[in-house]
């Protein structure tokens, strides 16, 4: 998970900043990154369970990228709740500090 925790980050963080620099404020870009990630992450880790041949505990196949959308979603509000009181400001913080850069 941590793995796709820093892809996910990374793609993320270089979208918006690419697609929204010129128009949103550091730290609200750093705010959005923070929360858009965790969704990224959890659907980055189902499709790697599920490319890896990963069986359940009763031997079934993994949920397939498709129907991990939605198991992505549920998973992220859990991740927003029980570590996103350390993410989006650690974001937010490294947002403002490079948009005081730009």
């Amino acid at each position: 998970m941590i793995a796709t925790s820093a892809i996910a980050a990374f793609l993320v963080g270089g979208l918006a900043f690419r697609l929204l620099a010129d128009r949103v404020r550091g730290w609200a870009l750093g705010a959005l990154v923070g929360v858009a990630s965790h969704p990224v992450a959890w659907w980055l880790f189902i499709v790697a369970q599920w490319a890896g041949g990963a069986r359940s505990s009763l031997g079934e196949r993994t949920v397939g990228p498709i129907d991990g959308i939605v198991g992505a979603l549920v998973m992220s509000a859990w991740s927003l709740v029980l570590a996103g009181w350390l993410t989006v400001p650690v974001a937010v913080a490294i947002g403002a500090l490079l948009g005081r850069r730009r």
